[in-house]
């Protein structure tokens, strides 16, 4: 996994977030990032334009604990809920957690979409799943620590009058399956790439949250 921060002035044009994240996935400096050969040809180009979905991005706490529980992926005391092991397109699980979280979809029924499509989820599935050679945790602390720690860094909270905060952030989902060659240099449905973009006075900062998929074999 790798984590960068690209600045552009948005002084030029009133670009809308999803289009700042367009241009920048084309933009030299985040293609050297992405370790992308360089695509000086027109068509080449063209083939790097991809899906850019927005997330939601509004979470402020993990309650989202008690539908793992309900959905029997962890125990009341937070350990991992054991299962057979299966290789899921190149990553071997050992837990009902890992495996829904390898699902394209992640779709359950205990667990609703507004949950799911959180972007606090989704870096939750990143810690969780891993690459092929991650151990796995027993314990779901571990996982929650670490995905709070990385949500904290990527976000931007403002407070409000009411003495309240909420998340400033927009956060895109670049290409939501994995399978673009434009953005990772093998297709696999474990690739993951997202844009957080936090707006400042005259420049957009972007967060890149970038985790192509590398088989063990």
């Amino acid at each position: 996994m790798e984590q960068f921060q690209v600045v552009i002035s948005g002084e030029d044009k009133p670009l809308c977030k999803k289009e700042v994240v367009s241009e920048l996935i084309q933009n030299p400096v985040v293609v050297e990032k992405l370790g992308l050969p360089a695509s000086p040809r027109k068509e080449e180009q063209e083939a790097r334009k991809v899906d850019i979905i927005p997330l939601q991005c509004s979470a402020i706490t993990m309650n989202f604990l008690e539908y793992l529980i309900a959905s029997d992926f962890i125990t009341d005391d937070g350990h991992m809920r054991g299962c057979l092991d299966e290789d899921i397109d190149g990553i071997v699980v050992q837990d009902k957690l890992r495996k829904f979280l390898t699902n394209a979809d992640m779709s359950n029924a205990s667990i609703p979409h507004n949950v799911t499509d959180e972007f606090l989820f989704h870096l939750l599935r990143i810690v969780v799943v891993g690459g092929a050679m991650c151990q796995a945790e027993y314990e779901f602390t571990e996982y929650m620590e670490a995905t709070k720690s990385m949500y904290k860094d990527l976000v931007c909270i403002k407070r409000k009058g009411d003495g309240g905060i909420i998340i400033s952030s927009n956060v895109f989902h670049v290409d939501p399956n994995g399978r673009n060659t434009g953005v990772f240099n093998r297709e696999s449905i474990h690739n993951r790439c997202y844009a957080v973009v936090n707006e400042g006075r005259k420049e957009f900062i972007v967060n890149f949250v970038y985790v192509p998929f590398i088989p063990f074999w």
